[in-house]
């Protein structure tokens, strides 16, 4: 039988497989789950809670808190999860509603909030042409006024361990009807980067399509996710999103992160591949050069 002899030198690169760390919060924090009644909302308070949350806050516009923060108690109880979740409804984009009523959770004297995941959204989906002004400002007010209040409200480097805004592709390449949209995840990404400045902690999610959870897969939009993966949106799951949302915590500092687009449209390989002729990037001459890269 014959021998190997392995000779290792200082100067010998050894590669290995680096050890995850697993994500751990604090149970003596409060984490702040804005929109947290929704499907993404809901996934995201199981997962707090499987990685050491105790004391959640759930955030919301809705009038009838109570019946859902009900039923949100019995899910997280039914999975082994002692959990104690707290339910505030009130308008973030209203700085005087958001500042009393955190506030007030300050003087019930719960444990103080080290996480905040905003994940609060309003569709007024229209083309430019017919978009009213409120239609438009609708959309914008949770994204661009909710998100600065927080940020106003969280401004000093050891409030908070993280601050995640689940922003969307959609501010980084644009779609058709939903500008407003558009416009509000620019600006998260834009906060996001300028927390990070000042040496806050912020970072915004650009998700593409979720499909298992959330809005699309509640309202079954298949039209809307049919025209975002023509033009190179990928479907992302409710354990995809998670991820990066741990990821985020681990690094709270990364400023905007993009996930669930296809490169391809962008080097004329999606289109090739899938004989796509409703491509935005393929009806524009200016791109017409990448169809035969």
């Amino acid at each position: 039988m014959g021998k190997i002899v392995l000779s290792v030198t200082p100067e010998t690169l050894v590669p290995v497989i680096p050890r995850t760390a697993a994500t751990r919060l604090r149970p003596d924090a409060s984490y702040v789950v804005v929109g947290g009644f929704g499907g993404i909302g809901r996934s995201i308070c199981h997962w707090l809670a499987e990685h050491g949350a105790r004391h959640l806050v759930v955030i919301s516009r809705s009038a009838n808190t109570a019946g859902k923060l009900e039923s949100l108690q019995v899910e997280l109880h039914s999975t082994g999860h002692n959990v104690e979740v707290t339910a505030i409804g009130c308008d973030i984009s209203k700085m005087t509603e958001l500042k009393n009523a955190l506030d007030e959770h300050a003087r019930a004297r719960m444990p103080p909030i080290k996480g905040l995941i905003h994940g609060g959204m309003e569709l007024k989906d229209s083309v430019l042409e017919h978009m009213t002004l409120t239609d438009h400002n609708t959309a914008l007010a949770p994204k661009v006024q909710g998100s600065w209040n927080l940020h106003q409200y969280f401004a000093s480097p050891d409030d908070l361990d993280f601050y995640i805004m689940l922003s969307s592709l959609i501010g980084v390449v644009g779609f058709a009807s939903q500008c407003n949209y558009s416009a509000g995840g620019a600006f998260q990404d834009a906060l996001a980067r300028h927390r990070a400045e000042q040496g806050l902690p912020g970072v915004s999610l650009d998700l593409g399509i979720v499909k298992s959870v959330g809005y699309l897969a509640e309202d079954e939009a298949t039209k809307t996710i049919e025209a975002l993966q023509r033009h190179g949106f990928t479907a992302l799951s409710d354990d995809d999103v998670l991820s990066a949302i741990g990821s985020a915590i681990d690094t709270p500092f990364a400023g905007a992160l993009t996930l669930g687009i296809n490169t391809g449209p962008t080097t004329g390989g999606h289109n090739n591949n899938n004989n796509n002729e409703n491509s935005a990037l393929k009806r524009d001459l200016r791109f017409a050069c990448l169809e035969h890269q």
